[in-house]
């Protein structure tokens, strides 16, 4: 065979003939596959919206819970003054004496805020946002009165609820309100605070309960 006919039927001798062993992609081919794409990365951004969304809502849950228990810690150590149902053996401390003072409503103590570092802030002049905001409510188990032969009930049921935006922001406005407010709230009932009308569904809540016994 002869050189010009060898180069005819090789590569070489086709891409000097100004043709292509390997065919291009059309416009439309590239479209279709930019639109692929983009379809593809839509959802992986939502992912990952969704993945940091529930990251955040698993860490609020768990410093609530600890705030909750730190508060019920308090209380049991405030219930060790606790000698009487009558002054000056009742409590005075933040929490327990705070409750027992207003029993059967829900009440907010002056440090019943707490940071995202979940230290204690008074909610009447916080010195950082309020990411987690506690409110207690005491019950008595039993005739707290004392009478003859008695010393009036001897322990009292303790709740502690703690609140918190499932969105990452503060609840500022929320821990400055009427306790009355997030239990309606929880109710069903749309609450402004601030110049915002809020729902349940914005916001995560914590409960725990406990029984303290009188220090006798």
């Amino acid at each position: 065979m002869k050189t010009r006919d060898l180069k005819q039927v090789t590569g070489e001798g086709l891409a000097a003939r100004g043709q292509s062993l390997r065919p291009g992609y059309t416009m439309i081919e590239v479209m279709m596959g930019m639109a692929v794409l983009a379809v593809g990365a839509t959802g992986i951004v939502a992912l990952q919206k969704t993945a940091a969304l529930g990251t955040v809502t698993s860490r609020n849950l768990t410093n609530a819970t600890s705030v909750s228990r730190s508060v019920i810690e308090m209380a049991e150590s405030e219930a060790g003054t606790w000698t009487s149902n009558t002054a000056p053996g009742l409590p005075t401390g933040n929490w327990l004496g705070t409750a027992l003072a207003t029993p059967d409503v829900w009440v907010r103590p002056n440090l019943s805020g707490f940071s995202l570092d979940l230290e204690p802030l008074d909610v009447s002049a916080p010195t950082a946002p309020v990411a987690y905001c506690t409110q207690v409510r005491a019950s008595w188990l039993g005739n707290p009165t004392p009478g003859p032969g008695n010393t009036g009930a001897t322990a009292i049921r303790l709740e502690v609820r703690t609140l918190f935006a499932r969105a990452p922001r503060d609840v500022d406005d929320e821990c400055a309100a009427a306790p009355s407010t997030i239990t309606a709230l929880f109710g069903g009932t749309n609450q402004t605070y601030g110049t915002t009308s809020r729902n349940e569904s914005e916001y995560g809540l914590v409960q725990l309960t406990t029984v303290l016994r009188r220090n006798q």
